[in-house]
């Protein structure tokens, strides 16, 4: 015997909980966007440090 109710509670669930991550991660990429392209006009006046820019690259792949 299948729950069927339970089963459709549990998709709608799920099927929200991918929403929310899915904004979740959006959030993530535009802020760090934003962030490289403020570093990248910072660099018209110094350079990036070094260790700023090892960690931008291994958020990126993080992500």
């Amino acid at each position: 015997f299948f729950d069927f109710e339970h089963y459709d509670t549990f998709q709608r669930h799920s099927q929200y909980c991918s929403t929310t991550v899915m904004l979740i991660t959006m959030s993530v990429y535009i802020f760090i966007i934003c962030y490289l392209k403020a570093l990248l006009q910072s660099t018209a006046h110094r350079t990036i440090p070094h260790g700023v820019l090892s960690t931008t690259v291994s958020l990126l792949i993080l992500c």
